[in-house]
């Protein structure tokens, strides 16, 4: 989930907005080759670790928990300021996203909305989100 900041930074100051990020047409795809994108030491034997599960467990990889997952928001709005509470984007249902997945969004598809009166003043606005993966509830 989208954990935003509580302000949106223009170029020159840091202002307190009510300000949204708008997502539309989230993308995703989900990788087993979670080394080639992490890079990371820890994340080297995944590959094998999952080849050598016990077969008689595991019928097909959707056992394993390598089905995509399927529970993805299409298009959210982020609050920014005081607006500013967690968005799901995805939940992984039971069998689903063993590996990596990935979300993304074309630039054309992130809007950041503006209060009415705010004054703009041809700014250059930016905002930090923290993706948090949580489990179970």
């Amino acid at each position: 989930m989208f954990v935003p900041s509580k302000s949106v930074q223009a170029a020159t100051q840091t202002q307190q907005l009510d300000a949204q990020l708008l997502f539309k047409n989230t993308k995703t795809a989900n990788t087993q080759e979670i080394f080639k994108l992490t890079n990371e030491d820890q994340d080297s034997s995944f590959t094998t670790d999952m080849a050598s599960l016990d077969a008689t467990k595991f019928a097909d990889n959707k056992a394993k928990g390598i089905a995509p997952v399927s529970d993805v928001t299409k298009s959210f709005a982020v609050g920014l300021g005081s607006t500013a509470t967690p968005v799901q984007v995805a939940a992984a249902k039971t069998n689903e996203g063993t590996g990596a997945n990935v979300f993304g969004w074309n630039p054309e598809d992130i809007q950041l909305v503006l209060p009415a009166t705010t004054s703009t003043n041809n700014a250059s606005y930016s905002a930090k989100l923290t993706w948090t993966l949580a489990t179970g509830k």
